[in-house]
């Protein structure tokens, strides 16, 4: 099966969410990533280090979820998910943690608080989140109100390889990770925004595998529309990560931003990316196909697989 996975924002927030769940159970995408959440920092007033941020909104804080996920007794944003993976038609739902930004007025420096304010390093050397931490406490918050979610995603974009630093947000990183699979999620994912950043990702995904001791890092969604062009060092990082775990590698996806573009041009980027190496594609972001998420989701699949290119529809 060809995955079709989309990232949304806003648009899949609790509230909004109930209203398009048949829609996107009615479309051909399989996989929904929601985003983007962060790390709560002092700094941004109201926020408490740790706090888990979907988008501008407090999710979860003092190790519990707040009523941001279930604002009225009839909208609970566990149970719209949860429709979404009975309707049959969704067979992997993730989080995703990072981005580009700007938020809350500035850069996206998620990883970077847990580099500087959060994270620790055992006796041997090895980067964890404290279990006492707030952070941690309120992953695992979310973990058992999102029972449907099978992973995380890091979409780490602050820094690159050979910055000076990359040692540290690669660490932090790897005890994301760690933490993600320790308070019960299946499976990590990642989306590298540009060649320049194999070295940090391989590297952490590598590390977390090692610590679990089997494949938990699953995707390597790649943003072909930032700076990903070189297919050849992602299949070699893929390689390398999945001998570091049981010896199964994650499965690459190829990605195109979907904001102004039609499903014609949708799939022509697909087409073009075509290749045995990609296990499927996903598309940034569900606001930009929400008029006709059906037509896009076969243009991104039909664009891979080499079928025939859908009637064509928006942009939206």
């Amino acid at each position: 099966m060809t995955i079709a996975a989309f990232y949304g924002e806003g648009t899949l927030s609790p509230t909004a969410l109930p209203s398009i769940v048949k829609t996107i159970a009615g479309s051909n995408f399989n996989t929904v990533i929601f985003g983007l959440f962060h790390i709560g920092r002092p700094s941004i007033k109201g926020q408490l280090l740790g706090d888990l941020i979907f988008n501008n909104d407090i999710a979860a804080t003092g190790g519990a979820m707040t009523t941001f996920v279930n604002p009225t007794p009839s909208i609970n944003w566990a149970h719209s998910m949860q429709l979404l993976k009975a309707s049959g038609r969704i067979d992997k739902i993730y989080l995703s943690f990072g981005g580009a930004g700007p938020v809350f007025g500035g850069p996206v420096v998620d990883f970077t608080t847990i580099a500087n304010d959060i994270m620790k390093y055992n006796d041997n050397g090895v980067p964890y989140i404290p279990t006492t931490s707030d952070l941690y406490e309120n992953l695992a918050a979310f973990r058992e109100y999102f029972t449907m979610v099978d992973g995380v995603d890091i979409d780490q974009e602050e820094t690159r390889d050979g910055a000076s630093n990359a040692g540290a947000i690669t660490d932090a990183m790897i005890a994301f990770g760690n933490m993600v699979i320790d308070v019960g999620f299946s499976e990590v994912t990642f989306a590298p925004p540009s060649d320049d950043s194999v070295v940090i990702y391989q590297n952490a995904a590598v590390a977390i595998n090692n610590a679990v001791g089997r494949s938990v890092v699953s995707r390597l969604n790649l943003q072909n529309y930032g700076g990903v062009s070189n297919l050849s060092i992602w299949t070699a990082a893929a390689a390398a990560i999945g001998k570091a775990g049981n010896g199964t590698e994650p499965q690459l996806l190829a990605g195109a931003d979907a904001n102004g573009f039609d499903s014609d041009s949708i799939y022509n980027t697909f087409s073009s990316l075509r290749s045995p190496s990609y296990a499927g594609g996903f598309v940034w972001r569900y606001d930009f196909i929400s008029c006709a998420p059906a037509t896009y989701g076969t243009a991104v699949i039909n664009g891979l697989n080499g079928g025939p290119k859908p009637t064509n529809a928006g942009p939206c």
